[in-house]
């Protein structure tokens, strides 16, 4: 099922002014692919100074590795990204590889 994008209003700040045009294409050919199936297009995410519950991440941009954390709400089918950061520790991204598939 096809879910429905929301992006908190920091996150369109950053991708205004912080990311470069290429990467914020990126993000959002990425938003796309995870909105398709945000459960097998995402990874798992937990840092309990940004959430109490369970989050999800996806990968976007070159260089150095960025990710959007987002909220996936199965019973809205909403995908809400909440921050958009480098990936730490730091690692290099080619948006070129092919993506890894999520197991069964």
């Amino acid at each position: 099922m096809r879910a429905n994008a929301e992006l908190r209003p920091n996150v369109v700040y950053d991708l205004k002014h912080v990311y470069t045009p290429a990467e914020v294409a990126d993000f959002f050919r990425e938003l796309a692919r995870v909105c398709e199936d945000p459960l097998r297009n995402s990874e798992l995410f937990v840092d309990p100074r940004l959430s109490r519950y369970v989050l999800r991440r996806f990968s976007f941009g070159t260089g150095v590795e960025k990710i959007a954390i987002f909220h996936y709400d199965l019973r809205r089918e909403s995908v809400r990204v909440l921050k958009c950061r480098p990936l730490k520790p730091k690692r290099f991204r080619d948006p070129r590889a092919p993506k890894r598939e999520a197991p069964p």
